[in-house]
C-alpha cells in the first residue's frame, strides 16, 4: 500500500515554507532568550542586536576588561555561544523566504538574479556571524592580549555580517513588492 502523502507530492513550496516557519520560530525564542541574557552582560556602547562594529583594538580590549571587572566576561562569553539559535534561525527564515521572493519572479529576468543574489548574501551572512562569534568566543579566551589579527578578523566579520543583512533586507523588499505587484495585476484582470 502506497502512503496518501510522500515528500514528491508535497509541493517544494510547502517544504520551504515550513523551513522558513521553523526557522522563524527559533530565530524568535533564541533570540529573546539571547538578548535577554545579554542585556546582563553590560557591554559598554552596546544596544539592541549586539557589540558595536570598531577596528579598534585597544578598545576592544579595554571593553573586555571592563566585563571581567563588573565578572561579567563569562556571561558575556555565553551570550556568543547562544546566539548560534539566532544565526541558525536567520539562515533558515531569511534563505527559505528570499527563495519563495525569488521563485515567485520570471525565471532569467533581473527579479531572477537578484533572487539568486539575496539568497546567497542569506546564507553568507549567518556565517559571518558564526565567524564572529566563534573569533570573539577565542578573544575573550585570550584576554588580557588578545590577537591583533584575530580582532580584525572579529571586526571584518560584524561588518559582513552587517551588510550582507542590510543587502539581503532590501533586496529581499524589491522582490516581495515585485511578486506582490505581480500578483495585483493578475488577480485585477
Amino acid at each position: 500500500m502506497k502512503p496518501l502523502v510522500t515528500l514528491r507530492t508535497v509541493p517544494r513550496t510547502v517544504v520551504v515554507g515550513a523551513w522558513c516557519v521553523a526557522g522563524l520560530l527559533v530565530m524568535m525564542v533564541g533570540g529573546s532568550f539571547t538578548e535577554a541574557l545579554f542585556s546582563r552582560v553590560g557591554y559598554p556602547g552596546a544596544g539592541w542586536g549586539g557589540v558595536p562594529v570598531t577596528f579598534d583594538l585597544a578598545g576592544k580590549r579595554a571593553a573586555l576588561d571592563q566585563l571581567a571587572a563588573q565578572g561579567t566576561l563569562e556571561v558575556f562569553g555565553w551570550v556568543q555561544v547562544v546566539d548560534v539559535t539566532i544565526i541558525v534561525g536567520t539562515l533558515l527564515f531569511f534563505t527559505a523566504l528570499s527563495v519563495l521572493a525569488y521563485r515567485a519572479q520570471p525565471p532569467g529576468g533581473w527579479l531572477d538574479r537578484l533572487g539568486r543574489r539575496t539568497t546567497a548574501a542569506f546564507m553568507l551572512a549567518p556565517t559571518a556571524d558564526a565567524v564572529e562569534n566563534l573569533t570573539a568566543l577565542v578573544l575573550i579566551a585570550g584576554r588580557p592580549r588578545p590577537l591583533t589579527v584575530l580582532s580584525l578578523a572579529n571586526s571584518l566579520a560584524t561588518l559582513a555580517k552587517t551588510v550582507l543583512f542590510i543587502g539581503g533586507w532590501v533586496a529581499l523588499t524589491v522582490l516581495l513588492l515585485a511578486a506582490a505587484l505581480r500578483a495585483t495585476a493578475t488577480w485585477a484582470r
